[in-house]
């Protein structure tokens, strides 16, 4: 794929705020040729959260205990052996 010189990409980052020695960004919007492609607004951002053990591993699958209010779209994914884990 080739960038179309006609239609530009561009990204405007704002709202930083201090967070945990560092700074977050609150708003990210995306243009294409000018026009807003993508909007991204965070809210309610946790520095530092503590995560849960096995919240990286691919299976079995299941919803993180932060997550509120969502549906768990997957449904239960099958508790399969992975190659190299007992």
């Amino acid at each position: 794929m080739t960038a179309d010189p006609n239609r530009p990409l561009d990204a405007k980052i704002t709202g930083y705020q201090p967070a945990g020695g560092g700074w977050l960004e609150r708003t990210v919007a995306v243009f294409l040729g000018g026009q807003l492609a993508t909007l991204q607004e965070y809210s309610d951002v946790v520095i530092n959260p503590k995560l849960e053990p096995g919240l990286f591993e691919p299976l079995p699958y299941r919803l993180p205990a932060w997550v509120k209010g969502a549906k768990d779209i997957f449904g239960g994914v099958p508790n399969i052996k992975l190659p190299g884990r007992p």
